[in-house]
């Protein structure tokens, strides 16, 4: 077998970890759309090594690993160990890569899997920061997109500052119809108190990018698995909204998380909100495609606000 072409920095991040890892074969693996991703096989277990030439990766891989990290702390084993990260080259260009535990997943959707699920989700939802604020200590990734996470008090005013405005922003140049896109939007999020009256959102400790494909089963253990997060402590529902709208999470889930959480009033309202939020974000990222689902739940919320306003009677 030949000699291992394995990167200083990665090979120095390895020993770093333990001085007496010897790796034996490398292998390619899948890794999502973003990053190369290898599997190294070493005399000390298995690590899944992320690689990305861009040069904003070395602050990507930094919030995945804090967030695996975060999880962790919460629920032990709920996703991959974060082992290190760096830059690829002392130049700091280049790229950067991260390492975790490699966990061999398989698909599991029976109704004790889900229930499992539902139980780990809920117990890490139960994690508050020492701070008692809602944010992160860090900028995090949802895809290609930088979440700000600083730290606010009212999570109403993180929702206005840290995602809505921001995104709105970015969807409002890819629009078909900038003007009223941005009428809808600045609407919405001149009235989003309005969403969330009677209602105290418990912080919790979100995972921010849970669909399908984000979730698996460790294959030696029966366990799910969390893993390429956009962490912040928000409120939990946060949680949902892209998971209804990707689906993938069945009844068995929903009815043992609501154990956990029971809906409470304005539940529906601020799902559509949520999901809102990514569909806004795949409409930057993907395109137009994603517009005319975007308008919808604009225009839902948007009218819903209004009867708020103008009913006084308007029960929802």
């Amino acid at each position: 077998m030949g000699v291992l072409k394995i990167p200083k920095s990665i090979l120095k991040t390895l020993k770093d970890y333990d001085d007496e890892i010897e790796v034996s074969s490398i292998n390619s693996v899948k890794g999502g759309c973003i990053n190369e991703a290898y599997r190294y096989v070493t005399n000390k277990g298995d690590f899944f090594v992320k690689i990305n030439k861009n040069n904003n990766a070395y602050d990507m891989f930094m919030a995945e690993s804090k967030g695996l990290e975060e999880i962790n702390n919460a629920v032990k084993g709920f996703a991959p160990e974060p082992i290190g990260y760096d830059y690829l080259n002392e130049s700091k260009k280049g790229g950067a890569f991260l390492i975790i535990t490699y966990i061999p997943l398989t698909t599991n959707n029976s109704r004790e899997t889900q229930i499992k699920l539902a139980k780990s989700l809920a117990k890490m939802h139960q994690h508050v920061p020492l701070n008692l604020k809602y944010g992160f200590c860090i900028p995090t990734m949802c895809g290609n997109t930088r979440q700000d996470n600083f730290y606010e008090s009212d999570w109403v005013e993180f929702l206005k500052k840290r995602r809505f405005i921001p995104i709105l922003h970015h969807c409002i140049s890819t629009s078909s119809n900038p003007k009223v896109f941005k009428e809808k939007g600045d609407f919405l999020v001149q009235h989003l108190d309005l969403l969330f009256k009677n209602y105290y959102p418990q912080l919790s400790l979100v995972h921010g990018d849970l669909w399908s494909g984000n979730w698996g089963v460790n294959s030696k253990t029966g366990q799910p698995v969390i893993y390429d997060p956009a962490v912040t402590y928000g409120d939990h529902e946060y949680e949902l909204g892209i998971m209804r709208m990707f689906g993938g999470f069945g009844p068995f889930f929903y009815e043992e998380y609501f154990k956990h959480f029971p809906k409470k009033k304005g539940f529906e309202m601020r799902m559509n909100l949520y999901e809102l939020y990514h569909h806004l974000n795949h409409m930057h990222l993907f395109g137009k495609g994603y517009e005319a689902s975007s308008m919808a739940l604009l225009n839902l919320l948007n009218k819903h606000i209004e009867k708020v306003i103008n009913e006084s009677n308007y029960i929802y």
